[in-house]
């Protein structure tokens, strides 16, 4: 019974050694680290991150620690490493990562970061970019057809509004705005406001109200187009050399509660947003003529039946409206209305249908009247 028990005994313990060694035959062999794919130079423009990557083998646990020009970098312990936003200083640094475990190191090769300067950013002061309205950039330094997809490029910001943005928002660049040099992005709204931010964090830097006293923006004047109000349609306009800090114009619809419609021009510092000196001016307008809206052989502007809709222009200094009807409804004639930058004052008036009438009632044609006139 001694000797049996013993040989049970040790059946047993030659069955628990060939589990542990059996299903898989011999143990797993410690190894070093090794290197399956090495970091690779990177490119990144200034203010940007780069990021170095390595693909190690080896027995785990692996440690990282990365190098930048041979000394070791605090934190920087993973497979992946970001830096921070990159600095001129950063050009031409090198960037190494030691791999470790129990049974080795090895280390990768150095490989190079360069730092881009990017163009200067531009600024856009009017619709599409220029009075051509082509919508280039001559200046682009950053946007290629390289960049500019799904990965790379989509939304930045969303930035608070009080109404819907029909006009195309502008951009000025370094501006001195609350305390330091940003980059500065105006938005303009159909509630008749405008608002400041920074164009780079969305920092709100200030809005304004361009309704006068005691007035609401136009109704929609029954028209699908524009809805459900009506206040600052068409892009306004900057002109950076007008004024203390640069000047923005734009026109805005309203109504009192009386019924009776405004559309005025504005002209608004860059910086705090105050009217300018004469701002803002009431647009009123008369042309010789008989057509729509016509007393006493004049055609009369009226405020209710336009919308100022196309974006305004700068040109030699002056500033000029241009005017569309809702929906085409009603007897209407086409206007553009220029304004002195500075003074505000009416300079130039044009109807190009002071006989006639776009809605259809009456007949009409080219004529002599149909130029440009001065005030």
């Amino acid at each position: 019974m001694w000797r049996r028990g013993w040989a049970v005994l040790g059946a047993t313990l030659l069955v628990a050694c060939g589990s542990s060694a059996g299903s898989g035959g011999a143990m797993m062999q410690a190894t070093a680290p090794g290197i399956v794919r090495a970091p690779t130079a990177q490119t990144a423009a200034v203010g940007q991150s780069a990021t170095f990557l390595v693909i190690a083998s080896g027995s785990t646990p692996l440690r990282y620690q990365w190098q930048k020009n041979g000394q070791n970098i605090p934190n920087a312990t993973d497979a992946t490493y970001i830096t921070p936003p990159t600095t001129t200083g950063d050009d031409g640094a090198t960037f190494t990562v030691v791999v470790t475990n129990a049974n080795g190191m090895i280390a990768t090769s150095p490989v190079r970061l360069t730092i881009t300067v990017a163009p200067p950013p531009t600024d856009v002061l009017t619709y599409h970019n220029d009075n051509a309205r082509s919508a280039q950039n001559l200046s682009e330094g950053v946007l290629t057809p390289a960049n500019v997809n799904a990965a790379r490029f989509g939304l930045l910001l969303i930035l608070a509004a009080d109404g819907l943005v029909d006009a195309q928002p502008l951009i000025v660049t370094n501006l001195s705005v609350a305390g330091r040099t940003r980059n500065v992005v105006y938005l303009a709204t159909e509630h008749g406001s405008v608002y400041l931010y920074d164009a780079d964090d969305g920092t709100a830097l200030g809005n304004a109200s361009l309704l006068g006293s005691g007035e609401t923006t136009s109704d929609s004047r029954g028209c699908f187009q524009v809805t459900p109000e009506i206040g600052i349609t068409a892009t306004p306009v900057i002109d950076r050399g007008a004024g203390a800090n640069g000047t923005l114009y734009a026109v805005v619809m309203s109504k009192d509660g009386s019924g009776h419609y405004f559309q005025r021009l504005h002209a608004l510092d860059l910086v705090t947003l105050a009217e300018q000196p004469q701002s803002p001016v009431v647009i009123q307008a008369t042309y010789p003529g008989t057509g729509a809206n016509s007393s006493n052989g004049a055609v009369v502007f009226d405020p209710a039946q336009y919308k100022e809709r196309a974006g305004l222009l700068l040109l030699n200094g002056g500033v000029y409206t241009t005017w569309a009807s809702h929906c085409d409804d009603g007897a209407y004639t086409g206007w553009i209305i220029g304004y002195d930058g500075l003074t505000l004052a009416q300079t130039r008036v044009l109807n190009v249908v002071p006989n006639g009438s776009f809605d259809g009632s009456r007949d009409f044609h080219g004529s002599a009247d149909n130029r440009l006139r001065s005030r």
